[in-house]
């Protein structure tokens, strides 16, 4: 029974130390093909099994990993084992090919499982290689929550990922370099931005419905945020068509007339060229189409334009040069020549009214020229006057009016047809009407054919 004993002994202490520790692994490669038949990969690690070996081909210029499968893309030839084998190569089946744009990594994947059954159910040994089992499939479990890079990306990309101390990422970024590597940053990129708590509460809503709720959009906007595209969105505004308009549609520079868009139709313009709200200059004449300009300020420039009230209550600057015409409005007065008299019809009003200007009971007209002093009433211009002369002297009266400083008479053979005389003539308790231009004081001479006549003078009207 010793020897029995003994011997089994012997035999597990030969079959142990028949078994070769296990080195450190690591991953083989990247490999660059050559696009040779047959290339074959060096494997440095060890492996039990062939189908353990994991072949990973990485587009360089993309790269995207592709796994490769055993027997279709390769086959595997251990050295040194094989329980396990301590080396092998990986030679391309026939017909495939690795062209130098790839690379090729080798690594090694076994199954997480523990298939030792030992004789008595309650053995430690046993107990403890399920332990071991369990504890690395809990760290893959782990594992396969965490980021990670694919195997394909090279030494650089792994190192990589080892951050820097905590001191030299404080208050940093960490981001990715042109090569896709980590690496942190001191400042944000150029093209981020921080975003405020109400922008952050959109970007985490969980869909289109609770985006729209938090933006408190109307359900006529939902409606079109929900529309597929152009056409369901016309759909819903109930518009028939959408029509880009350029420069010949518009007429532009061509003053030609344009049709309106039509109610259920909406025009968005192309590449014509428009006169912004800011303002600019106008290429062509503007056809208002019997619409109005409004809200125009006071014109205060030549090459301004007037509003309704300019015009209404317009103002007209003269000159010795300027020409200015009356024309008839439809009274029963009617208007003679330049400077002539406007004698009222038989049966006139000539009940005073207008401003009094000359109040003959207290200044009677003389037969000599004097001054009348209109500044107080149409200020300090040259311009015209209005003015109507009733008699109130008990027989017919007759006199003249002149602008201010003009030596100009009436009836002489050189000035039979002057602009700056006006002559009256009425009956008794009558009136005349006169038109007369003053100086540019605003004053006119007047005088009588009689001596210390009652004649009162009213200003009618004036041009101003």
């Amino acid at each position: 029974m010793k020897r029995f004993t003994l011997l089994l002994a012997l035999l597990l202490i030969v079959a142990l130390s028949a078994h070769a520790t296990v080195s450190t692994y690591s991953k083989d490669g990247p490999y660059t093909g050559d696009g040779t038949a047959l290339q074959a990969f060096t494997i440095t690690f060890e492996f039990f099994d062939t189908d353990e070996i994991v072949v990973t081909q990485r587009l360089t210029s993309t790269g995207v990993p592709t796994t490769l499968a055993e027997t279709t893309h390769y086959t595997v030839s251990g050295t040194g084992g094989p329980d396990p084998y301590t080396g092998g190569t990986v030679t391309l089946a026939v017909g495939y090919t690795i062209a130098a744009t790839s690379k090729v990594t080798l690594s090694r994947s076994l199954d997480q499982t523990q298939t030792t059954d030992l004789v008595t159910d309650d053995d430690p040994l046993e107990d403890r290689y399920d332990k071991i089992t369990m504890m690395i499939q809990e760290l893959q479990e782990q594992l396969d929550r965490s980021l990670k890079i694919p195997i394909t990306d090279g030494a650089t990309a792994e190192a990589s990922c080892n951050l820097a101390n905590a001191v030299e990422r404080a208050s940093s970024y960490l981001i990715t370099d042109s090569d896709g590597n980590w690496t942190i940053a001191s400042a944000a990129l150029a093209d981020t931005a921080t975003t405020t708590a109400f922008t952050e509460s959109l970007l985490v809503t969980a869909n289109t419905a609770a985006f729209q709720t938090a933006m408190s959009f109307s359900s006529d906007v939902q409606s079109l945020l929900d529309d597929a595209d152009l056409a369901a969105m016309q759909v819903t505004l109930g518009i028939s068509s959408i029509t880009v308009l350029d420069e010949n549609d518009m007429g532009a520079g061509t003053g030609s007339a344009v049709s309106p868009p039509s109610q259920d139709s909406v025009y968005t313009w192309g590449t014509a060229t428009f006169l912004p709200l800011a303002g600019g200059t106008m290429a062509a004449n503007i056809v208002m189409g019997s619409n109005k300009i409004t809200g125009l300020a006071d014109g205060t420039a030549s090459g301004d334009a007037l509003h309704f009230a300019q015009v209404d209550d317009s103002s007209i600057e003269m000159d010795g040069s300027d020409d200015i015409s009356i024309k008839d409005a439809g009274v029963t007065n009617a208007m003679l020549a330049d400077g002539a008299a406007l004698v009222p019809s038989a049966g006139a009003d000539t009940t005073p009214y207008g401003t009094k200007v000359l109040d003959g009971s207290s200044n009677p007209m003389g037969t000599s020229y004097a001054n009348l002093d209109l500044s107080s009433t149409i200020g300090a211009q040259k311009t015209l006057v209005f003015l109507k002369v009733v008699n109130n002297v008990g027989s017919a009266r007759a006199g003249h009016f002149r602008a201010n400083g003009t030596t100009e008479e009436m009836g002489t053979t050189t000035i039979a047809d002057t602009n700056s005389v006006a002559s009256w003539r009425c009956g008794p308790s009558k009136a005349a009407y006169v038109i007369v231009p003053t100086d540019a004081s605003g004053i006119v001479e007047y005088m009588s054919g009689s001596s210390n006549a009652d004649i009162d003078v009213f200003l009618m009207a004036y041009i101003r």
